[in-house]
């Protein structure tokens, strides 16, 4: 879908990740997340594993791709908490308007 801006450093990263990132579990017996999502900058941020419960791959979210799911409103509700607390309410209510697909 996209890369990560060059100016999120590892450190953010992590920061962002092990902090402020929402767990998704796809199932009652995942061990570890099947996914994570974070705001920064108004951005939402979807991580996948690379090495399953080890580390994860972030990129910017996109929900208009055809048969591409939304985002789970508890999962969009905490993101926008987020944004709330870091003032980025306005630059995440752009980003869902353009990216965040039907109903967005």
């Amino acid at each position: 879908m996209g890369k990560c801006p060059k100016h999120i450093t590892n450190e953010l990263a992590e920061q962002l990740l092990n902090e402020e990132a929402v767990p998704v579990y796809d199932s009652d017996e995942s061990t570890y997340p099947d996914c994570f999502y974070a705001v920064y900058r108004g951005v939402i941020y979807e991580a996948v594993p690379t090495q399953p419960g080890r580390s994860y791959h972030a990129y910017p979210w996109r929900g208009d791709p055809p048969g591409r799911k939304g985002l789970r409103r508890k999962v969009r509700r905490k993101l926008e908490e987020a944004a709330q607390r870091r003032g980025e309410m306005k630059e995440l209510e752009r980003w869902l308007t353009k990216y965040g697909g039907p109903g967005s």
